[in-house]
């Protein structure tokens, strides 16, 4: 592999993570950052790297990933209080009966 191809794969693969993210589908995420933590590995292992620009590029599509993973992670936490609280007035509610 050379590293424009790697960058293309890099470049596709974050793709389909932050689409994921979008979607809320952290399991495809998962695979996809997993598959991506791999090509690096095997990348850095073979010593190729990529030019600064491919970096800047793929190091703002980490970022928009993680831009994706934090508001997934308030829309849990989110829906998390909600059912808490949702238990709470349930556990209330039952116990003025």
């Amino acid at each position: 592999m050379n590293p424009t191809s790697a960058y293309q794969a890099l470049t596709e693969i974050l793709t389909c993570a932050e689409v994921a993210l979008g979607k809320g589908d952290t399991e495809a995420a998962a695979v996809a950052m997993q598959s991506g933590a791999e090509l690096c590995a095997r990348l850095e292992s073979a010593d190729l790297i990529v030019t600064p620009s491919e970096m800047a590029a793929l190091k703002d599509r980490f970022d928009r990933c993680g831009v994706e993973l934090e508001r997934l992670t308030r829309e849990l936490q989110s829906d998390s209080a909600r059912g808490e609280n949702l238990r709470r007035g349930v556990a209330s509610y039952e116990a003025q009966r």
